[in-house]
């Protein structure tokens, strides 16, 4: 079976990710705190904070427009992305992701705060499916 050079070297960074223990992740430990939303601070969105971005920035995409705004906001996507990212043991695959998306302009800072709305998607699913699992193991 041939492979292209480059999904070759893709699955080998991939690969060394290695074995995770969910026990340890800091997500766990919103489990533990029964903290099943996504909070922000300063330097980060929370869910709610990405969910009504994304809804402003379909009704009018001249919400990012300033270039001062369109910076704060791809910023503050990336960094939540990061966050959310090491929560669910991304960490390889986000460098890839801030590769590809390092550049501030409008169609990738949409396509950060798509991708923190789809890990918070992922988020919920993973908290639900841990809880259920302490649950069960009571």
């Amino acid at each position: 079976m041939l492979s292209s050079p480059k999904s070759n070297s893709n699955l080998t960074f991939l690969s060394g990710a290695g074995v995770f223990d969910w026990a340890q992740s800091r997500l766990m430990e919103d489990v533990l705190n029964k903290r099943d939303k996504f909070e922000g601070n300063d330097d980060i969105y929370s869910e709610s904070e990405v969910l009504d971005l994304i809804e402003e920035v379909k009704l009018n995409q001249k919400t990012l427009r300033g270039p001062d705004k369109m910076r704060s906001v791809y910023q503050k996507a990336f960094e939540t992305l990061q966050e959310l990212m090491l929560q669910m043991n991304q960490h390889i695959l986000f460098q890839m992701i801030a590769k590809k998306y390092n550049e501030v302009n409008l169609d990738n800072t949409v396509k950060l705060l798509v991708r923190c709305k789809q890990l918070l998607a992922s988020r919920q699913l993973v908290f639900k499916t841990l809880e259920g699992i302490m649950e069960f193991e009571k």
